[in-house]
């Protein structure tokens, strides 16, 4: 390709390999044993004023699990032209195998923990795009460059055993479960009721069974009865939300005028949903603790009607915090993440170097998402059981600096 002048450098890439995962606790396959008082004790003396404690099990074994596998195919290249212009694309597709997970087993089997399991199959299908852009004047004196930086990916459960209607619900939160595994659908959905409003008092008394005696039912959140047998239950359930974005990407723009210089961050998502668990506590009777302004002035009540955005305050109400797309928001935001204005003062005696520099952090936030911050981590940096779920995290802080680099 030497006569096409305006390619200065091209390569084209892909790849193909396999990668174990082992990153569990240690001895999964051995059942485990604990003294406790709490959960196994007996007065074997014939006291009656005394107890010894007892061996009781503390975790289950898996004698039968094996490390996860994850195969991936890349293609890819990475250009530059006219030295100003460069790309890096890949496309891969990703399938990991045996995946290790901790199965919730019924409550007979006993307070012990339950072991790793292997599972199933995911795949993660995507691209990852990076464009940068660098030009100067003629006379030097202004540079600049701009990065862009795109990444999508589709995640889908392909199978969690040989019954490919198997699925198994993630991790409890004050008795309610919020997403589900099941194949054909993403890692940790969203799961729950659908909300298509408020009840009106004309339901059947069969519909809600226990969801009347106040107000004649009126105010209620209205559950879709997505089977039409007039029962709302647990069949009525459906996926109602994707923790995973459509897309994020990341724009850099960094310039220098003479002995000025500049930096700026930008970074998004777009299209992913989140679990605003922190309206469980604030906008409804079920916990101690203080309350929203939303619920003091935007409950149901028959002058707001359907105005209304949460149901009617009620200390007996135990059902409309059920998860449901009442909690589901979307969490696509857009964030400057980082500004940075600097001035290098010249020709000082015996110093190198002087700079002076403004830095300003998390600048803004465009989202519609109502909670403290939508960009929350995976359950505290934890399980990714519950990937999406706001639990009230210390929203990212706001920072300024003023700074001096100095060099001899």
């Amino acid at each position: 390709m030497s006569g096409i002048s305006w390619i200065t450098d091209l390569k084209i890439r892909g790849g193909w390999g396999q990668m174990g995962n082992q990153e569990i606790a240690n001895y999964n396959e051995f059942t485990t044993f604990r003294t406790s008082l709490a959960a196994s004790a007996y007065d074997i003396g014939g006291t009656n004023t005394s107890v010894v404690p007892g061996f009781d099990s503390d975790r289950f074994g898996n004698p039968d699990g094996k490390w996860e596998t994850t195969t991936t195919l890349d293609i890819g290249f990475d250009a530059t032209i006219s030295n100003k212009f460069t790309i890096n694309f890949d496309w891969y597709d990703r399938t990991t195998t045996d995946m290790l997970y901790v199965l919730t087993l019924p409550g007979t089997q006993g307070s012990a923990s339950f072991p790793y399991q292997n599972v199933g199959e995911m795949n993660n299908k995507g691209i990852d795009l990076a464009l940068n852009w660098s030009d100067a004047s003629q006379s030097g004196e202004f540079t600049y460059d701009i990065g862009l930086n795109f990444t999508h990916y589709k995640n889908e459960i392909v199978k969690l055993s040989e019954n490919v209607a198997e699925g198994f619900f993630g991790e409890a939160r004050r008795e309610q479960v919020y997403t589900r595994n099941e194949a054909g659908h993403p890692w940790s959905a969203i799961y729950g009721w659908v909300v298509d409003g408020f009840t009106d008092g004309t339901e059947p008394e069969g519909e809600y069974p226990g969801y009347y005696g106040y107000l004649d039912g009126r105010g209620r959140y209205h559950y879709v009865d997505l089977d039409n047998n007039n029962v709302i239950n647990d069949n009525d359930r459906d996926f109602i939300g994707n923790p995973h974005p459509d897309f994020t990407y990341g724009l850099n723009f960094n310039a220098s005028y003479k002995n000025f210089d500049l930096a700026l961050f930008f970074q998004g998502s777009q299209g992913n949903d989140l679990v605003n668990y922190v309206s469980r506590w604030i906008d409804y009777w079920m916990f101690q603790g203080n309350r929203s302004k939303r619920m003091r002035y935007e409950s149901w009540t028959p002058e707001l009607g359907d105005a209304a955005t949460l149901p009617i305050a009620s200390a007996n109400d135990n059902i409309s915090t059920r998860p449901s797309t009442a909690f589901v928001e979307n969490g696509s935001y857009f964030r400057m993440k980082n500004l940075m204005i600097g001035y290098n003062i010249p020709n000082l005696r015996g110093v190198d170097r002087l700079r002076v520099y403004f830095q300003a952090t998390n600048l803004f936030t465009i989202t519609n998402y109502s909670g403290l911050d939508p960009e929350v981590n995976i359950n505290g940096g934890g399980s990714d059981a519950n990937l999406g779920f706001d639990e009230g995290y210390f929203p990212t802080s706001r920072q300024f600096m003023i700074g001096v680099n100095l060099g001899f």
